[in-house]
């Protein structure tokens, strides 16, 4: 089985961990695009970008319940791989380092995409023959060619919109990074 899993909201809580930081309230953000959430001040909306952008920030971020169980997956003949998008390099490589140094991932298996102004390559290149794709935004998984596609609940990726961005496309929710794991666990290929 070819798995593959975003890091931000799936592996590691980062907009909880900003909400609490800065008291925002975090169903507010019903947007995957940060600029396109009414429901949150100017004010908010840039101290989430500005931290999106703080390379302390994901030096400081706890990993879920469950994120240790992903090298069971690879010990288990599992073909997985980590996709995400990072604002910089020095935030890539703050992933990469934890990923492999405290889950014990392969290096090779980690792919970071820089996303900036000068570089907006914006779609994560995943292959085209997954079993199963984690992630919380709706717009990956309109992209996604996956079998299936496994989000954890977040406010912005169950809005109507986020649906609508993902009609046609198979997935399933669940409430946490364990459930996604079992799931995975319990209906191999």
């Amino acid at each position: 089985m070819i798995i593959a899993f975003d890091i931000d909201d799936i592996l590691w809580p980062l907009n909880i961990h900003i909400c609490e930081k800065h008291g925002i309230k975090y169903d507010d953000i019903t947007e995957f695009k940060v600029p396109r959430n009414t429901k949150l001040t100017e004010k908010e909306r840039n101290t989430l970008m500005s931290e999106y952008h703080n390379v302390e920030v994901f030096k400081q971020l706890e990993f879920y319940d469950g994120a240790e169980r992903i090298r069971s997956l690879i010990d288990n003949g599992h073909d997985v791989w980590i996709f995400s998008h990072s604002l910089s390099q020095d935030i890539a490589d703050v992933k990469i380092e934890r990923l492999t140094k405290e889950l014990n991932i392969p290096e090779n298996k980690i792919i970071c995409s820089i996303i900036n102004k000068e570089q907006v390559t914006k779609e994560k290149e995943l292959p085209d023959d997954l079993d199963y794709f984690i992630d919380d935004s709706p717009y990956n998984i309109a992209k996604s060619n996956a079998k299936e596609n496994l989000l954890i609940k977040t406010p912005w990726n169950c809005s109507s919109n986020a649906k609508e961005t993902m009609s046609g496309k198979v997935y399933k929710y669940f409430d946490d990074l364990n459930e996604v794991i079992d799931y995975i666990e319990n209906t191999e290929r």
